[in-house]
């Protein structure tokens, strides 16, 4: 499972705590992208970021790599989509992993992708 951005968000918040088990599973990880979408939010206060931080320290990260950005040109070629959900969408397909998040429609389009919305 590779969780998108808003899941870290979400989990951090205190507001949806179902979502631990995802950082507690040991089959989750992220790509490195969204360590950069959830720690450069300019209004995060020190006691957020320490929070998230904390998260993202348990998951596994998979770096950006050659083989993922060209992937992820594929599917901005494909649709316009945010570079972000490019490279988490491109990174999810190569490693072979489920995408976990709410926000399912901007990657809904994407058939060799499996969303899964955890809140629904």
């Amino acid at each position: 499972m590779l969780l998108d951005s808003n899941i870290f968000i979400m989990a951090g918040s205190g507001n949806h705590d179902h979502l631990l088990g995802y950082f507690q599973s040991g089959e989750s990880a992220f790509s490195s992208v969204t360590r950069i979408e959830v720690l450069g939010y300019p209004k995060l206060t020190a006691e957020d970021e320490a929070e998230l931080t904390q998260l993202l320290d348990i998951v596994t990260e998979i770096p950006v790599t050659a083989e993922v950005v060209g992937k992820a040109v594929v599917l901005r070629k494909r649709k316009k989509m945010s570079l972000g959900d490019a490279i988490i969408a491109a990174t999810a397909i190569l490693h072979g992993l489920s995408l976990i998040t709410v926000n399912e429609v901007d990657f809904s389009w994407i058939e060799e992708l499996e969303v899964i919305n955890p809140i629904m």
